[in-house]
């Protein structure tokens, strides 16, 4: 199926040879194999042009959707509770400690044996820096991210920023979750001078209580505060403010312990896209292991 693939991608026996580091006679082999086995031909073969036939065309997505199968179940196997090492791990954000903290815990619980270094709050336009200098195995980062061939960056889910004040309070002093350029950029645009900017949900919610200003953080760490009436919304009069967030790490560094923690990740994304809309509280995960 790779074979297929690289060559209706490339549409050509020797670039699809170069990408998987096979002699191009191995190549046309394995497709004849594959279209005797099949029946029929998934390639027109010209004299200077390769293209799919209608019945390649249909294979295509579903030939996609097996080899991404396929790369999954060696992820999961190489992921297996046995595994030995260590990763490393940064977050652009002290909130990290909150919404990703069930991966966290899952994660130690599943794996003893890798040592687990959590670094959190380095700066949401620091942290994927930090893996690109290999001094972190992968990132928690708001998105987007500069664009790195070395870096494969995943969407987790997409978090709702809103503008809580205590009660009464008016729009005054205005402070923000340390976000996304382009959202600091359309807060800009539209007047709205931040003056005070942390990465440390914490602290601004603290702020809040003590009527020092108009917090903008992620709807999810207040919901709590919202439906008890401690906050409550203030208009902003901007289109909605979201941010996507995921995770950001190196396709050439891959271990085994990266891996067992991708595996953690993606079982956990569910969960994950509920907190992030709201649709869920934030709790620390309790589950047992899976």
């Amino acid at each position: 199926m790779r074979a297929f693939i690289a060559v209706a991608k490339h549409r050509s026996f020797t670039r699809a040879a170069q990408e998987l580091l096979i002699t191009q006679p191995a190549i046309s082999q394995q497709i004849r194999v594959l279209e005797a086995d099949l029946g029929t031909a998934l390639f027109r073969r010209e004299p200077h042009a390769i293209d799919l036939t209608d019945a390649g065309i249909a294979l295509l997505p579903d030939a996609e959707e097996i080899l991404r199968s396929v790369d999954y179940a060696r992820t999961r196997l190489a992921a297996r509770p046995s595994v030995q090492g260590s990763i490393r791990v940064v977050t652009g954000t002290v909130a990290s400690t909150v919404i990703y903290a069930g991966i966290y815990s899952r994660f130690v619980r599943q794996y003893p044996r890798i040592d687990f270094r959590l670094t959190v709050g380095v700066g949401i336009d620091l942290a994927p820096t930090i893996v690109q200098a290999g001094d972190a195995d992968i990132a928690f980062v708001g998105f987007p991210v500069a664009a790195d061939s070395d870096l494969e960056a995943e969407v987790l889910g997409t978090t709702e920023l809103v503008a809580v004040a205590a009660p009464g309070e008016r729009m005054s002093r205005v402070m923000s979750w340390d976000t996304s350029a382009p959202l600091r950029r359309l807060m800009n645009e539209a007047g709205v001078a931040v003056e005070v900017c942390t990465n440390d949900i914490a602290l601004l919610k603290r702020f809040v209580r003590e009527r020092a200003g108009v917090a903008i953080v992620p709807r999810w760490s207040v919901s709590a505060e919202l439906e008890a009436g401690t906050f409550e919304l203030v208009p902003l009069h901007l289109p909605p403010l979201r941010e996507p967030m995921g995770i950001v790490y190196s396709r050439s560094r891959r271990s085994h312990a990266l891996a067992a923690f991708l595996t953690v990740v993606h079982d956990y994304k569910p969960i994950l896209k509920e907190i992030c809309s709201g649709n869920a509280p934030v709790v620390e995960d309790s589950s047992g292991i899976s």
